[in-house]
């Protein structure tokens, strides 16, 4: 089928993180682009993420809790995102 691609491998999504850039904008864009592949949030969600949105449970767990944009105005249902070292690691950066 035309199009269709299954969800990365690891060892791409490596070579993505590898890959040399001069810009920082294209470095800006390639860190998000990774960390939406750690966390499933889209563009849009990842462009609206604030520091109120990070929480920590009472096991140290970082975790993202916010409402998706697409459905905001429709169900306003908050979802949760546990986060992994290496999603911590470029919200640091």
């Amino acid at each position: 089928m035309f199009g269709y691609r299954e969800a990365l491998e690891l060892e791409e999504l490596i070579q993505i993180k590898e890959v040399n850039l001069d810009k920082d904008g294209q470095k800006i864009i390639r860190d998000n682009f990774i960390f939406s592949c750690y966390t499933g949030l889209s563009f849009a969600d990842v462009y609206l993420l604030i520091n109120n949105h990070l929480d920590t449970d009472i096991e140290d767990e970082k975790w993202i809790e916010m409402i998706r944009r697409k459905t905001a105005n429709f169900s306003g249902k908050k979802f949760f995102v546990l986060l992994f070292p290496e999603a911590i690691e470029l919200i640091n950066k």
